[in-house]
């Protein structure tokens, strides 16, 4: 029963989002709900007029949880003078956001190569 135990604990595990202040969050090729909480939880830690620098490139879908915390916290940044970067947003990045009618909000990030 304990290497069940364990086997459960073990299988369990947040992925790792948090990125130092100054450092891109690098989004997966499918984020979940569990990377959104992350990031909303990485982006709380940051300076409200500060930046927040998400890489995108690797993003294959996005669920809408994901991509509401981004809307969400973009435009908190938005509100207190900061602002959210997107470095080489995938096609499947920008598909989310114009899937759901929400590509202006997509428009007011910063976008870089």
């Amino acid at each position: 029963m304990t290497d069940a135990a364990e086997s459960d604990s073990e299988a369990v595990t947040e992925p790792d989002m948090a990125a130092p202040p100054n450092d891109p969050v690098k989004i997966p090729k499918s984020p979940s709900i569990i990377e959104a909480e992350a990031l909303v939880a990485h982006a709380k830690s940051l300076p409200k007029d500060g930046e927040l620098v998400l890489d995108a490139q690797d993003v294959a879908e996005m669920n809408t949880a994901y991509l509401l915390a981004t809307i969400s916290t973009a435009r908190s940044f938005a509100d207190a003078g900061g602002k959210v970067a997107v470095i080489k947003p995938s096609a499947a990045f920008v598909d989310a956001f114009s899937d759901l009618g929400l590509f202006q909000d997509l428009m007011k990030m910063e976008f870089r190569q």
